[in-house]
């Protein structure tokens, strides 16, 4: 029997053996989109190959445009089951995150103080006009465009990689203005716009029930985890930047703890309670509750 080949058969056939081994792929424990979103690793890769490739004058120009603090970015993969309990402890409404060890109100001055992050003054939310930027840079004509090329990779790769990640392949139209108009990044207040992008993309993961949170989920884990070491940070002493102390030893230890706490506290497969309402008076109900009750109504 001879057989007869279908072109749109084979097609159709492909499709499906794509889709399925996508499926597959995810059934076998591929990371989550929440996991990947914000990543030091990549930042810390990047600088990695800079150096081993001794490509000086391009680390120079990031230290002129005040973006050399990422050099401080260590290699560690964010811990998922954390990111998502620190998410939902999150109160958009004062910017304060609900833990165990304490409330801790979430500022551009703490993040500031954990990345060392230079800004010359505060851009308010009007003034960050998408389309001030496109104006700027062709009135500096093509030239312009050409000799800030490097400017203008390096600030739209670490700002939709790690400081303003989003959940599309493509940036964001509010990432424009800082990679348009390079002639002085650090007139950016960025510790204000990291923490506002933070902010809004969290209130989008709890309001819409999204499996994906966007932001710079990794500012929320050190601040966590500075606290838990140290104490209020209002009071602390360290020296800035903070995240200088957070080596890849360091986090790695610090996060196997917390989730060996979430697994003493409810078992593998039960709520995080330690992020949330483990010692605390049981009159304070807190976001992670309300939360998941949104979710089990839907």
């Amino acid at each position: 029997m001879q057989l007869v080949k279908n072109s749109n058969y084979t097609r159709l056939s492909k499709r499906q053996t794509y889709l399925s081994t996508g499926r597959r792929q995810n059934q076998m424990g591929k990371k989550k989109l929440v996991e990947t979103r914000c990543s030091p690793c990549y930042t810390n890769n990047l600088f990695t190959h800079l150096e081993r490739h001794n490509e000086q004058g391009k680390l120079a120009e990031i230290e002129a445009i005040g973006f050399d603090f990422l050099r401080r970015v260590p290699q560690w993969h964010v811990k998922q089951s954390i990111m998502l309990q620190l998410a939902r402890a999150y109160d958009v409404e004062t910017n304060t995150l609900r833990v165990d060890a304490g409330d801790i109100r979430i500022t551009a001055e703490l993040i500031g103080n954990l990345f060392g992050i230079p800004s010359q003054e505060t851009i308010s939310e009007e003034n960050y006009n998408p389309t001030a930027g496109l104006c700027i840079c062709l009135s500096n004509g093509e030239r312009a465009i050409e000799d800030d090329l490097f400017r203008r990779y390096f600030i739209m790769v670490v700002l939709k990689m790690f400081l303003n990640p989003t959940s599309q392949q493509t940036i964001s139209l509010w990432h424009l203005p800082p990679i348009l108009d390079v002639s002085n990044p650090r007139r950016f207040h960025w510790p204000y716009h990291i923490l506002k992008w933070l902010r809004d993309a969290i209130r989008k993961f709890q309001d819409e029930n999204q499996e994906i949170c966007c932001g710079c989920m990794f500012v929320l884990l050190v601040l966590y985890f500075h606290r838990l070491k140290h104490g209020p940070l209002h009071a602390c002493r360290v020296p800035e930047p903070w995240i200088v102390e957070w080596t890849t030893d360091e986090l790695d230890k610090k996060a196997d703890h917390v989730i060996s706490q979430l697994t003493r506290e409810d078992g593998v497969k039960g709520p995080a309670r330690t992020l949330t309402n483990h010692r605390l008076p049981k009159g304070r109900l807190h976001l992670i509750q309300a939360t998941r009750r949104r979710k089990r109504v839907a």
